[in-house]
C-alpha cells in the first residue's frame, strides 16, 4: 500500500463547523483486473467527456450523481514489480469523521456574516485580516458563509483573473455578501 494520504477540509457556516478528514492509498499487493478493449469504462467516459480544456480537476455527473476528478501527469514512470521495492500492507485506515461545533443562538446574535460567492472557474483563495486571521478557499461555482465578531477587516480575494482587495466594517447581525467572477473580452 502506498503511503497513507490524508485530506482534510473544514467550513464554519453561519453557526456550524463542519470537518472532514479523509485517508487512504493505494493497495498494490492485491491483484486488479482491468478491460483491454481499449475502451474506457462508463464512469471514467463520463469524467473525460465532461472535462474542460486544460484542466486537472473538474466535478463531473455519471448517472445522476456528482464526482470530483483529478488528472496526473507522470514525469518518471517506473515498474512496480521492481525486486528493490517491499511492499507492506498498513493498518486498516479509518472511516472518514464528520464534526460539528454549533454556537448557542444568544452568540450567534452578536456575530455578523461573511458570504462569498466564487461565480470563476477555479477555486478562489480568501484571506481576512482584522479580529480574526484566517485563509481559506472557495471551490468554483460555490457559495461560502463565515460568522464573524464585529469590527473592522481587511479582505482580500485572488482568482486565476486578478485579485481584490477591501475593508469591511463588520456588525452584530448584519450579512456582508461578496461576489467574484472573471469577465471575459
Amino acid at each position: 500500500m502506498t503511503p497513507r494520504v490524508a485530506v482534510i477540509r473544514g467550513t464554519l457556516q453561519d453557526n456550524v463547523f463542519s470537518a472532514l478528514r479523509l485517508e487512504g492509498g493505494v493497495d498494490f499487493q492485491t491483484h486488479y483486473k482491468f478491460q483491454e478493449s481499449g475502451q474506457l469504462l462508463p464512469p471514467f467516459q463520463a469524467a473525460v467527456t465532461q472535462r474542460p480544456r486544460r484542466s486537472s480537476t473538474w466535478d463531473f455527473t455519471y448517472r445522476g450523481r456528482r464526482y470530483r476528478a483529478v488528472s496526473l501527469k507522470y514525469t518518471h514512470p517506473f515498474r512496480i514489480d521492481s525486486p528493490a521495492f517491499v511492499w507492506v500492507r498498513a493498518p486498516q485506515v479509518p472511516e472518514p469523521r464528520l464534526y460539528e461545533l454549533a454556537f448557542p443562538p444568544d452568540r450567534r446574535a452578536s456575530l455578523g456574516a461573511l458570504v462569498v460567492s466564487n461565480e470563476t472557474a477555479r477555486p478562489l483563495r480568501v484571506s481576512l485580516s482584522g479580529r480574526t486571521q484566517m485563509h481559506y478557499a472557495v471551490g468554483p461555482q460555490t457559495t461560502s458563509t463565515i460568522s464573524l465578531l464585529p469590527g473592522s477587516y481587511g479582505l482580500s480575494a485572488m482568482a486565476e483573473c486578478g485579485n481584490r482587495s477591501s475593508t469591511l466594517q463588520v456588525e452584530p447581525g448584519i450579512v456582508h455578501k461578496e461576489r467574484y467572477w472573471c469577465e471575459t473580452h
